[in-house]
């Protein structure tokens, strides 16, 4: 089967697209095609209590010894995925993003996650749970009720921002010190991705110095956008081909962002499906679904 003619089969099936698999594009990979109807849909509506679960990539730096021991093969240096495999860099489209904030114990070791967050936010807005959750006092009417707040809030409950658009911290943990120190509450901007290699769709979280980098990636997108030579009728971001790299710097490791390319027709079609199904599952996740060791 030719990628057109699949692509047309797929096209055809599109009444039936909430209970219908993507087709298989190309013989010649293995496999293109992968399911994003639910296997268990025809099951009752017990199946819809299940949670989901969709796998995590880290950079793996074997800081933990029950890593070593379950994976002797994992190098340092390389993405791991919580269900089993390793790689040198990702081929991904990134379908989905979700901003949250985790604050840390005292000593936390950030490479090797074994203790509990004290406090998160799975929006980057509101405290929403951890082992001393809320750590602010700082609180705001959102709605007509007054909560805690990790960022300020103007008087008709929406939140404060700055020239850039960033929301302003109120929280005395989210907050920078007056000498350039860190926040304790972290940023995290989790990416929902398709992963080409594999084929699967795959969970990565930026943080702290990646941050950068991630905006590094807005712009070439922007730049991919306005350089198109085709009509855009999807969200930018399931036509650009990005590569993801590790690059070491002193004792840590950064992830690069490089788009290099248009995906082909038949891996545009598989993008946009796992954009679609993705969208909703996004924005129920919690900050434990991100977990790596959340398998």
């Amino acid at each position: 089967m030719n990628t057109k003619t699949a692509t047309q089969k797929s096209k055809s099936n599109n009444s039936d697209s909430q209970s219908t698999a993507v087709q298989t594009f190309d013989q010649g990979k293995d496999q293109l095609a992968k399911t994003f109807s639910d296997p268990f849909s025809h099951f009752g509506e017990s199946s819809m209590q299940l949670p989901t679960k969709i796998p995590v990539a880290k950079i793996e730096y074997l800081a933990d010894p029950q890593t070593r021991t379950d994976h002797p093969d994992f190098e340092k240096g390389r993405f791991s995925l919580n269900i089993g495999d390793q790689l040198d860099h990702l081929e991904v489209a990134v379908i989905g993003m979700k901003y949250t904030r985790i604050l840390w114990p005292e000593g936390f070791d950030p490479k090797n996650i074994t203790r509990d967050p004290l406090c998160r936010s799975d929006d980057g807005l509101i405290p929403t749970g951890g082992t001393d959750c809320p750590k602010t006092d700082v609180t705001a009417k959102i709605n007509g009720q007054v909560h805690p707040v990790c960022v300020a809030f103007q008087h008709k409950g929406a939140p404060s921002r700055d020239q850039n658009g960033r929301y302003i911290p109120a929280c005395p943990f989210a907050k920078w010190g007056q000498k350039g120190e860190p926040p304790r509450c972290k940023e995290l901007f989790t990416l929902a991705m398709y992963e080409h290699q594999l084929n699967i769709p795959l969970l990565f979280s930026v943080k702290s110095t990646g941050i950068k980098h991630l905006s590094d990636l807005r712009m070439q997108l922007i730049n991919f956008q306005r350089e198109a030579r085709f009509k855009i009728k999807h969200p930018v971001a399931v036509y650009a081909k990005v590569m993801i790299t590790i690059q070491p710097v002193q004792n840590w490791y950064e992830p690069v962002f490089t788009v290099k390319g248009k995906f082909s027709p038949a891996e545009i079609d598989i993008n946009v499906e796992a954009y679609k199904a993705m969208q909703p599952e996004l924005n129920n996740m919690t900050a434990e679904d991100f977990a790596y060791n959340n398998a």
